[in-house]
């Protein structure tokens, strides 16, 4: 009888900075939402970390195209998002580049 082994790579691919700030951002998000006992639905809970995971995993893939960055800076954006959140990165990245847009910068406008 021929036994089946395992490719001992085919979890090679967690050593991706991609892949291991998603994780990150996923369970950090995880902990976060059952700390603040806040939100009591299973499906919010876990759409909340599936976002923190996938925004981290855009953020991560866009790191990596800077050579002066080092892989690890990947992780810490992962966790980053999971700890902050979809909400508050979603009205930050509106405030910046509605700045950007209306040609105001970091300045307010004045009414």
């Amino acid at each position: 009888m021929v036994s089946k082994m395992k490719d001992p790579d085919s979890w090679n691919f967690i050593s991706s900075p991609e892949v291991r700030a998603a994780i990150m951002a996923i369970v950090i998000a995880f902990l976060r939402i059952a700390y603040d006992n806040k939100e009591t639905a299973w499906q919010r809970i876990a759409l909340e970390a599936i976002l923190c995971g996938a925004l981290s995993y855009g953020i991560s893939s866009g790191l990596s195209y800077f050579d002066s960055i080092p892989s690890g800076v990947s992780v810490f954006a992962g966790a980053a998002v999971g700890f902050l959140g979809v909400d508050f990165c979603r009205s930050f990245a509106r405030r910046y580049f509605n700045g950007k847009i209306d040609g105001n910068g970091d300045k307010d406008s004045e009414v």
